[in-house]
């Protein structure tokens, strides 16, 4: 799972210190998978009635509206643009294109 090691160290049954957490996240799966879905339910119940994507890095996405889980996914991947990576404005549709196929 993508896991912000600075935002959710010291919380979720995680050490706060970065390397001893990164090392629990990279070494038991199970531990990373757990709080990789605890982070997409909390995005799930705080989104899942709609969000406007207003901080998109490309014209097309500024206006986009996500609900339920495809709001949960933005919210998990994050809200802002990273100028760096102008494509993760097309994760969510990324990740419904592999889940439908």
């Amino acid at each position: 799972m993508q896991i912000n090691l600075k935002k959710h160290c010291g919380t979720k049954g995680l050490p706060s210190n970065l390397e001893e957490c990164k090392n629990i996240l990279i070494n038991n799966p199970e531990k990373n998978i757990e709080v990789g879905a605890e982070i997409l339910k909390e995005s799930y119940e705080s989104y899942k009635d709609g969000k406007i994507f207003s901080d998109a890095c490309t014209p097309e996405y500024k206006t986009k509206t996500y609900s339920e889980w495809d709001a949960a996914l933005r919210g998990y991947n994050g809200w802002g643009c990273d100028s760096n990576l102008p494509e993760q404005d097309k994760y969510v549709d990324y990740v419904n294109r592999i889940y439908n196929s």
